[in-house]
């Protein structure tokens, strides 16, 4: 089934709308998902990352234009091999070998967000706030989550602690005939 231009235009607007409505799923459902988590995070917590919307808008913009001249088929192969593609890009291995490998250079960004969190959220508003004890109270659940994230980074950069292995001294004697 041929689809709108008119309707693709349209949805273009909206970043993931459009890949939808050609029926790639997983991709308009990954940008859509990258768009306004990009808009969370970047509202509660980290707004220089803001700077990343007009690119990922752009993106979806013009794929979906260019989209809309794809076969069906094409689109579907598209789709799959988006995501195959996203995955060795993003990922390369399970995440959990990901974690591990990085954990480093996790950490030091988790420590960084937290201590941005604090300076820009909490320290910020006491420079020009009067009224120390509603600030405290108010500011209160943002000092948690940022203590929180750089608990985290220093967790990922210390690593797990390894066990001592210790040895057993005594083996105890059953005889000859044990089994």
């Amino acid at each position: 089934m041929k689809k709108s231009s008119f309707w693709t235009f349209i949805l273009a607007f909206m970043p993931g709308a459009a890949h939808m409505y050609l029926g790639m799923m997983k991709k308009g459902v990954l940008l859509m998902t990258a768009f306004f988590l990009l808009i969370a995070v970047g509202g509660m917590i980290l707004p220089p990352g803001l700077f990343l919307l007009p690119v990922i808008w752009f993106y979806c913009f013009f794929d979906a234009l260019n989209m809309r001249h794809v076969s069906d088929e094409e689109r579907k192969v598209l789709d799959e091999n988006f995501v195959v593609k996203l995955d060795t890009i993003v990922i390369k291995t399970d995440w959990k070998q990901f974690l591990t490998k990085r954990h480093l250079v996790l950490g030091i960004i988790f420590i960084f967000i937290g201590f941005y969190m604090i300076i820009e959220r909490v320290l910020g508003a006491f420079l020009f706030q009067y009224d120390w004890v509603w600030e405290i109270f108010h500011r209160l659940p943002t000092l948690i989550i940022s203590f929180a994230i750089i608990f985290f980074g220093i967790y990922l950069i210390r690593g797990k602690k390894q066990p001592v292995k210790t040895e057993e001294d005594f083996v105890e004697f059953k005889g000859e005939e044990h089994e």
